[in-house]
């Protein structure tokens, strides 16, 4: 897939789940016009146990229950809404590769679709010229190319793959 069908597709991922995550995330300004429901709200889905598994989709189950617990109760930070984008872009829009990361240099989540797979994957420049960010946290679709200036305004950027389907 090219750089604009991956675009699409990482637009769709933040869409979808912006109409998931109904309460709110407790680390954004929703977290204080909530009254505190959406802290007590991703306080009570990290603390909830539920056994999910799909062997054919070949998902962890970890990333499974994220998306799931996250999407049942409205609520998520940033790591449970890149579940949720993970799992529908796999799941129902079939969208190859996709990769479900993290920073390492600091603390949050997001997807990348269409990271060439012989690609340093804690170098952006790297990834390819169709590579695009899904960040439904930030409601941001983007081209990984553009990092430093859509997403972390210049800061040094690490990243790895926790993950990936190719």
């Amino acid at each position: 897939m090219g750089y604009g069908g991956n675009l699409d597709f990482a637009w769709q991922g933040v869409w979808y789940v912006e109409g998931k995550i109904t309460v709110g995330a407790a680390n954004r300004a929703e977290a204080f016009y909530s009254l505190g429901q959406s802290v007590l709200c991703v306080m009570a889905v990290r603390s909830t146990d539920v056994s999910i598994t799909d062997k054919q989709s070949g998902i962890p189950s970890w990333l499974l229950q994220a998306a799931a617990k996250a999407e049942s109760a409205g609520c998520g930070n940033c790591g449970e809404q890149a579940a949720i984008a993970f799992v529908h872009l796999s799941r129902k829009l079939k969208v190859r590769p996709l990769d479900y990361m993290h920073r390492t240099n600091a603390d949050h989540a997001f997807v990348v679709i269409g990271r060439d797979g012989k690609s340093d994957e804690s170098d952006y420049r790297t990834w390819g010229s169709a590579c695009v960010v899904c960040d439904p946290w930030a409601d941001a679709a983007f081209a990984a190319v553009n990092i430093p200036k859509k997403a972390y305004k210049g800061e040094t950027f690490e990243a790895e793959s926790i993950f990936r389907q190719g």
